[in-house]
């Protein structure tokens, strides 16, 4: 009789700050993030004899990645982390390698999912009636997301009637050192519009970005929503 035999294929897994470089094709789940991740095969660059290349890649983006040199005839060797900058798809070197050296560029690239949630965002939550400037309990890390949409829906019980929204919050926040500002766009319709203005906080020393609510109505409301964020690279 033929053996049966039932196998379990698990990825690596972990915080964020743990997760390695990886292999071309591996995933890699950071599950305080809720973020997935997958290796690639190495950018190829031939040195020209300058310090910058373009790598056609946003590598800001990537949460691992390792830069090496092979000169011609030579071994490849990794470069300490003050060896290079990485600012966009820009590559800068400390110092120009000779021609012909081959500069290599490992990373990792995020897989997007369906949806894209900070570790504290859920999809239903109440805001509490009364609230000024009070935090909706929606937070990101606007180093990792600078543009964001927040498409919701909005009720409370106010009487005599009922009131309810359907909107679209549109975010983008500027993290540069000279600005640390954002924008912040609230789009909807309504029928018996609930009192509630929505803006945001900007924490200048993490960068992390807090969408908060303002409530005159005097009850609580139920917010039901989806979060979609992304990065621009800023010039």
């Amino acid at each position: 009789m033929p053996t049966t035999q039932v196998a379990k294929l698990l990825n690596r897994q972990g915080n964020l700050t743990d997760l390695p470089l990886l292999d071309p094709g591996e995933l890699g789940y950071a599950k305080d993030v809720k973020r997935l991740f997958i290796g690639n095969d190495p950018i190829s660059v031939n040195s020209n004899g300058s310090a910058s290349y373009t790598v056609g890649i946003d590598l800001s983006k990537s949460s691992r990645y390792r830069v090496t040199t092979q000169p011609t005839g030579g071994t490849e060797s990794e470069l300490a982390s003050t060896g290079f900058a990485i600012g966009g798809t820009t590559l800068t070197l400390t110092t120009a390698p000779a021609v012909g050296t081959i500069i290599r560029v490992y990373y990792n690239t995020e897989i997007q999912t369906d949806e894209i949630l900070g570790s504290n965002t859920k999809e239903t939550l109440t805001l509490t009636a009364s609230g000024t400037n009070a935090d909706t309990g929606i937070l990101w890390d606007a180093d990792d997301y600078n543009c964001a949409t927040i498409e919701y829906s909005l009720q409370n019980a106010k009487t005599p009637t009922p009131k309810f929204r359907n909107g679209k919050i549109t975010i983008m926040i500027d993290t540069r050192t000279a600005v640390q500002d954002y924008i912040l766009n609230d789009d909807y319709v309504a029928v018996n519009d609930p009192a509630v203005v929505f803006s945001g906080n900007l924490n200048t020393s993490d960068n992390v970005f807090k969408l908060r609510y303002s409530d005159s109505d005097a009850v609580n409301a139920t917010l039901s929503y989806k979060l979609n964020l992304w990065k621009q690279t800023l010039a």
